[in-house]
């Protein structure tokens, strides 16, 4: 059973304990705001075994990461945010995971819900209603470890940060043991009501899951 214990040991955050197939996964979200990812060695990329984008990655962010993901052979999967086009993804032919479950070579899957509440009318971006959301959540398979952009609703103010209430109904129906988001601009993690370990990742962090979450971030 995933137990509510977490502990800081220099720059990564480990729960523990469950069971997973030991997986690397290269999480990369919120790029947009001078994040400095152009500066940083790319050898990271050799420790990962997946990379999913999460969303508010400019175009030339995200054809870099594609190029690297390339260069060290690491499928790459992307969620849209709340600022790019929503059909950015296709656009460059990188495997969207928005509204779909996946699952890796070794059993463990993963699915994908991007965007964020409907604050302003854009149909450009990936913004949706709670009822959408919702609508959107219930046809999504069940997986093992669930990746949005948006975090769980907080309000119903329909503020950019209000959350979205589709992403409870998904970790609630399917009793999903992880949800990773990006969006606020933070680094955080809290156990939710119903058993989920909910963590929010700003940038780039390497999430090593097996029989327990250590979090390694890279910027």
């Amino acid at each position: 059973m995933f137990l509510q214990r977490c502990f800081n040991r220099q720059n990564k955050v480990i729960f523990t304990p469950f069971e997973f197939p030991k997986t690397r996964i290269l999480l990369i979200s919120d790029l947009h705001s001078g994040s400095g990812y152009y500066q940083i060695n790319k050898s990271f990329y050799r420790k990962a075994d997946i990379c999913i984008a999460m969303g508010d990655i400019e175009y030339s962010e995200l054809v870099d990461i594609q190029a690297n993901c390339n260069v060290f052979n690491i499928p790459l999967y992307a969620i849209p945010g709340n600022h790019e086009p929503k059909t950015l993804i296709d656009e460059l032919n990188i495997n969207n995971l928005h509204g779909k479950s996946i699952t890796l070579p070794n059993g463990l899957s993963i699915a994908g819900m991007g965007g964020c509440c409907r604050y302003k009318d854009n149909e450009v971006l990936c913004l949706m209603t709670n009822e959408e959301s919702v609508r959107l959540a219930e046809s999504i398979p069940k997986a093992d470890i669930f990746i949005t952009h948006s975090n769980v609703l907080r309000d119903d103010k329909n503020e950019s940060h209000s959350g979205l209430q589709g992403i409870i109904e998904y970790l609630k129906k399917n009793e999903t043991l992880i949800h990773f988001y990006g969006h606020l601009h933070e680094r955080n993690d809290e156990m939710l009501p119903f058993g989920t370990r909910s963590v929010c990742i700003y940038r780039i962090a390497i999430a090593t899951i097996s029989d327990s979450l250590s979090l390694e971030y890279i910027l």
